[in-house]
């Protein structure tokens, strides 16, 4: 039979028994009582979004919350659940059902209200103060809504610090959570506390859960999985316990300090502390032994400098939960493998130091072909030939995408890849003296090191951004250059006389063309046994673990080389050997 574990037994033979165990409400509530017909905004009963909100989390400010006033249990065999409910709490609910939700007339309500107060108000009002709460019994998938997927993005990151005129930007970190049939999330973002550099927060929230465990409540500690080794009941996570689709955190930075404040409340509990509007939330060090990291690093700590540009980051964490028992961490979760979405990779968050100004930022038109976002189901290989190839017009006199200005951080030109789109050098390129060399420039795209755009190796290139601030970051996809179609920079492509397989081979090259591939990558090697391809995204490689750290921002990732006869490479420069190309597709 259904529900052994809760029917017939009071509240406290409830918790106290342990063939059942507590959860977080506002995980493991149902769909169907949040979202489905029982939920209030469908003239069900249960009004999860309403009173049940105000009664749980304290940072809505409701006369309504009380400590532990909803509190749940599940069997973990079954996965049915026990909501109990206190008993304000409960008649706070049932009166707001009544009044606002099935609509009845005055009369109506009055003689409802009396009835209700006579038969089960009477009976909660006879229990032990400690035993009145109501339990609504239910279970995951009673009404499917669907299964979790997981995916975020930054759609605003921080950015240079001044405006053009010198004043000081409004700097954000904006997060867009397009998962599907998510309930709930939670956000780690790593920052540290303002006078020292153990992380924010979980020193309060290590403090929470010792005043329950002290009152003999350990059974309402939180109980969801940490996305490190470290337990979740000792960790501060920004805790959204309703889908929010878009949120924000605003950015601050003085004294080589970046600091970080709550633009929206995130719950707050009995067991879980949270923050409040405007709440600072944490800082990130801009200048010391690993920030800022270089463009022109040599190795995955960022060994370099600046000559070339810097930037800082902070690596974040989503976890992001659905109906049943498939988010990470759960008895049922698919594996922490690309092919199932319900995980977030750990991913970075870029900003740039205040010595950078508006003069710094540099920028140029392309021709804009999107990346597939379904890419991983594809022939990688032949797909991008198709695209790389379409993205020139019959014409060979234009592009055939959208034309788009992409903005990049300044750097000198001297180890990176500077195309053939006319006679400028790099000196040239570099300080504009030359009318028409603004029009040339490109991202920094590292050769001294290595091939540029090479398996297996660093990435050392510009980030690409939408807005000449540097805080939108650019789309996915295949940019051609809107200087490549000139006829001096045709005749440069023609009297190349670079060698190597797939190079130029001193061949006419006028119908020859560069094409930018932007994608996103790890910013560790360790992925798919160690192969970095920069000739796509590997966002949803099946490689890439909710353990992976991916960069949140897409970057100039290779250059590929649609040549004049119909073939398209890999093109691979190098300062100082030969050029080396591998055929795509």
């Amino acid at each position: 039979m259904a529900f052994e574990n809760f029917k017939k037994k009071k509240f406290s033979e409830i918790i106290a028994q342990v063939t059942t165990k507590g959860r977080d409400p506002y995980r493991k509530i149902p769909a169907i009582l949040r979202l489905g017909k029982k939920a209030t905004e469908q003239k069900g009963f249960f009004d999860y979004n309403g009173i049940i909100q105000e009664s749980i989390d304290k940072n809505k400010s409701s006369d309504k919350y009380e400590d532990n006033a909803v509190i749940l249990q599940e069997d973990p065999i079954t996965k049915e659940v026990s909501i109990l409910i206190k008993d304000t709490v409960f008649r706070n609910n049932f009166f707001k059902h009544i009044d606002q939700t099935l609509g009845f007339s005055t009369q109506a309500k009055t003689e409802i209200s009396k009835s209700f107060f006579t038969q089960i108000g009477t009976a909660v009002n006879t229990m032990p103060a400690g035993e009145r709460y109501i339990s609504i019994l239910s279970v995951p998938f009673e009404e499917p809504i669907g299964t979790v997927t997981a995916s975020i993005s930054v759609t605003e990151a921080p950015g240079i610090a001044y405006n053009p005129d010198g004043s000081l930007r409004n700097r954000k970190i904006t997060y867009q959570n397009t998962s599907s049939f998510f309930t709930n999330s939670h956000f780690f973002f790593n920052f540290d506390n303002l006078t020292n550099n153990s992380d924010f927060g979980d020193a309060d929230q290590i403090l929470a859960t010792n005043k329950l465990v002290a009152a003999g409540l350990s059974h309402i500690t939180r109980s969801f999985k940490a996305h490190t080794n470290v337990d979740s009941k000792n960790k501060f996570y920004y805790v959204q316990a309703t889908p929010i689709k878009q949120f924000s955190i605003e950015m601050s930075s003085s004294n080589n300090t970046a600091s970080f404040f709550a633009l929206t409340s995130s719950f707050s509990g009995s067991a879980d502390f949270g923050v409040t509007s405007g709440s600072f939330i944490g800082k990130v060090i801009e200048s010391s032994s690993i920030q800022p990291r270089f463009y022109n690093g040599t190795t995955p700590n960022g060994t370099g400098d600046d000559t070339d540009g810097s930037y800082i980051f902070s690596v974040q964490k989503g976890i992001i939960e659905g109906e049943g028992e498939f988010a990470f961490g759960e008895d049922n979760y698919a594996g922490d493998v690309g092919s199932n979405v319900a995980f977030t990779p750990q991913q970075m968050v870029v900003w740039y130091p205040p010595q950078y100004n508006y003069s710094n930022v540099r920028s140029a038109s392309f021709y804009f072909t999107p990346y597939p976002e379904n890419m991983h189901e594809l022939n990688t290989g032949t797909t991008t030939k198709n695209l790389v190839t379409h993205s020139i017009a019959l014409s060979e006199n234009t592009g055939r995408g959208e034309l788009r200005t992409v903005y990049w951080l300044n750097h000198t030109f001297t180890s990176s890849f500077t195309g053939s789109f006319g006679n400028f050098n790099r000196h040239q390129l570099r300080t504009l003296t030359v009318l028409g060399a603004a029009d040339h420039q490109l991202p920094y795209m590292n050769t001294s090191i290595r091939r540029f755009g090479k398996k297996n190796s660093d990435a050392n290139a510009s980030h690409l951004w939408k807005d000449s601030a540097l805080s939108q970051p650019v789309d996915q996809g295949y940019y051609v250059h809107s200087s490549s179609f000139t006829q001096e920079s045709k005749n440069q492509m023609s009297a190349s006389i670079n060698s190597g397989p797939g190079g130029l081979n001193n061949a006419n090259h006028t119908s020859s063309f560069f094409v930018m591939g932007v994608f996103k990558h790890p910013f560790t090697q360790l992925v798919d046994s160690a192969i970095m391809n920069y000739t796509a995204s590997q966002e949803k490689e099946t490689g890439v673990t909710s353990q992976t750290f991916m960069t949140h921002h897409p970057i100039a990732s290779c250059i590929f080389l649609k040549r004049y006869d119909g073939e398209v490479f890999q093109y691979q420069p190098q300062d100082g050997q030969a050029i080396i190309s591998e055929s795509v597709g």
